[in-house]
C-alpha cells in the first residue's frame, strides 16, 4: 500500500538520522561531558556540572537538529508525515468510522497496536529533529481531515429508526477517543521522551475538549444542511436529522457570524 511504503520511507529516515546523530554526538557524550561532570565532582560542584553538561548536550543537540532540517525537502516531509497520521488515525478508528460502532475486544486491539506504532514513529522524528511545531501542525492537518471522515461515516449517519440526535454520540467520541489520541501524538512532538504531558491529564483540558466538540458540532450541521431538503422530505422518519440540524444551528449561526 502506498501510506505503508510512505511510513516506512519516514521510519528509513529517522534511523539514518538517529545514526548520524549518534556519530556527531559521541565525541561529545564519551569524552568532553564526562569530563565536565568529573572536574564538577572534584570541586564539589556535581550538580552545576551536571546542569552545565545537560546544557551542552541541549544545545548541541538544538544546533544538529537545526541542521537537519535545513538540509531536507521538509514540506515533503512533513506532508508525508501528515499523509501517514491520517492513514493511521483512520486505522486506529476504523470501527467507528466503517462499521458505525466502538471497537470489539478484537479490532481495540488491532486499534492499539496501530496507535502503539504512531506514538512510536512520532518519538522517533521527535528525537532527530523533525518533531516540534512543524510536526504539530502536519498532524493538526491530518486531524481536521479525521474528523471530516468521521462525520461523514456510519457512525454519524442519520438514525432513522430511533428518530433521535447523534450529536450526543459526537460529544463523547470527542471526549472518550479522539481527544486522548491527540493529546498522547502532541505530547511526543514536544521535548518529553515519553509521549505523556506533566501539565495535564491525558485527554487534554476542559477548553480543549469543548473546542474541539464544537468544532465537530459545526461540521456536522454543515453536512446535515446540505441534505435538509431530503429530510422535510422523508419526514417524521427524518426527526433524527431535523433534531441534528437543531442542536447544531447554534454553531452554525455563530460561525457565520464571524465570517460575514
Amino acid at each position: 500500500m502506498v501510506c505503508d511504503a510512505a511510513a516506512q520511507t519516514l521510519e528509513e529516515t529517522r534511523n539514518r538520522l538517529k545514526g548520524f546523530q549518534d556519530a556527531s554526538l559521541k565525541p561529545l557524550v564519551e569524552y568532553i561531558l564526562p569530563i565536565i561532570r568529573k572536574a564538577g565532582l572534584a570541586r564539589n560542584k556535581r550538580h552545576e556540572a551536571h546542569a552545565l553538561a545537560t546544557q551542552i548536550d541541549s544545545r548541541f543537540k538544538r544546533d544538529l537538529h537545526a541542521v537537519v532540517v535545513h538540509s531536507l525537502p521538509v514540506n515533503r516531509v512533513f506532508s508525508t508525515l501528515s499523509y501517514v497520521l491520517f492513514d493511521g488515525a483512520c486505522k486506529v478508528f476504523k470501527s467507528f468510522i466503517e462499521e458505525g460502532s466502538a471497537p470489539d475486544a478484537e479490532n481495540a486491539e488491532s486499534s492499539y497496536d496501530v496507535g502503539g506504532k504512531i506514538l512510536q514513529l512520532c518519538s522517533g522524528l521527535q528525537e532527530v529533529g523533525l518533531g516540534q511545531e512543524r510536526a504539530q501542525r502536519a498532524f493538526a492537518q491530518a486531524m481536521d481531515k479525521l474528523v471530516t471522515r468521521l462525520i461523514a461515516s456510519r457512525y454519524m449517519q442519520v438514525e432513522w429508526e430511533r428518530r433521535t440526535s447523534v450529536t450526543y454520540r459526537l460529544r463523547g467520541w470527542i471526549q472518550l477517543a479522539f481527544a486522548p489520541f491527540v493529546d498522547s501524538v502532541t505530547a511526543c512532538f514536544t521535548e518529553r521522551p515519553d509521549c505523556v504531558r506533566d501539565d495535564e491529564a491525558v485527554g487534554g483540558n476542559a477548553a480543549e475538549i469543548k473546542a474541539w466538540q464544537e468544532m465537530a458540532i459545526w461540521r456536522l450541521g454543515k453536512a446535515r444542511v446540505a441534505h435538509h431538503y431530503d429530510y422535510v422530505l422523508q419526514w417524521d422518519r427524518s426527526l433524527g436529522a431535523i433534531l441534528d440540524l437543531k442542536v447544531t444551528n447554534y454553531y452554525i449561526t455563530s460561525y457565520m457570524s464571524i465570517v460575514s
